[in-house]
């Protein structure tokens, strides 16, 4: 049988709290776009400059467009296909 004294199971619950705790309050990472809209011409290439928060790495953001032949997408440049209203996100 294995004792432990008070003060050793009281540490060990602290850690283990703190532990708990310290992953719990890690920031959520946040995106947004510097421009919110653009108006653009047909041929126009653009890109949309993200801003991202509390998140680290490359390659991280992707980004989805709700109607497909008004806009395309490529290596990060935008390019206006047609006329028309388009929605991208940041994912």
């Amino acid at each position: 049988m294995i004792r432990f004294s008070r003060s050793k199971v009281w540490i060990i619950l602290s850690l283990l709290l703190l532990s708990i705790v310290m992953i719990g309050c890690k920031k959520q990472p946040t995106l947004a776009f510097e421009d919110t809209e653009l108006t653009v011409v047909e041929e126009d290439d653009f890109t949309l400059t993200p801003i991202i928060q509390n998140l680290e790495g490359t390659d991280l953001v992707n980004y989805t467009l709700d109607v497909s032949g008004i806009v395309s997408y490529s290596n990060g440049t935008f390019t206006a296909l047609a006329e028309g209203l388009c929605t991208s996100q940041l994912h």
